[in-house]
């Protein structure tokens, strides 16, 4: 019986994505430990997600707990994950919490771990009333620090000691030449 190989992309908060090689009989636990994002031990509690959010982008009107992804469990082998999704995550929280502020106003939401700063953005612009076209013209910067992350980390990534991330949304500024 021939074993095929499967390449993942591990993202887990505070290491940098990785490609790893997976058997197709290999749990997604053991994937982790190889990648050096949880322990062997098994001690440490943690929460995997397969794939992104992008195809989860919530309504402006949906109940801040709707639309967000569940956890998978992380004994299942790489042939039991959905072959067409390869980013795999690891974090230690089941969401995150994001208060967006704009024009005086803040909305908060809950989104997974594996939500892409793209959501998230399109998600506050729609929250906030912006069209598209305004929208497009908008980006989301850290609170504390003012920088902006890029659109495609996922906020599991950002996330510190606490499991809440403040954002801006400003009008990009982009040089006139």
């Amino acid at each position: 019986m021939v074993t095929k190989d499967r390449e993942l992309f591990v993202h887990c908060r505070g290491v940098e994505p990785q490609i790893v090689r997976a058997s197709v009989d290999e749990s997604l636990r053991r994937v982790f430990v190889r990648a050096g994002v949880v322990q062997e031990d098994g001690q440490e509690e943690f929460f995997a997600f397969v794939g992104g959010s992008d195809d989860l982008l919530p309504d402006a009107d949906e109940n801040p707990t709707d639309h967000l992804q569940d956890p998978i469990d992380p004994d299942l082998t790489v042939d039991q994950l959905d072959s067409q999704r390869r980013h795999v995550h690891c974090y230690g929280c089941r969401h995150a919490e994001v208060a967006v502020n704009f024009g005086g106003g803040t909305e908060r939401r809950r989104f997974s771990p594996a939500t892409t700063i793209n959501v998230t953005t399109r998600w506050a612009c729609r929250k906030f009333g912006l069209d598209e076209a305004a929208a497009a013209e908008y980006v989301l910067r850290f609170c504390e620090t003012g920088t902006s992350p890029r659109t495609d980390k996922y906020l599991g990534e950002l996330l510190e000691e606490t499991q809440v991330i403040c954002f801006d949304l400003v009008a990009e500024i982009t040089p006139q030449g």
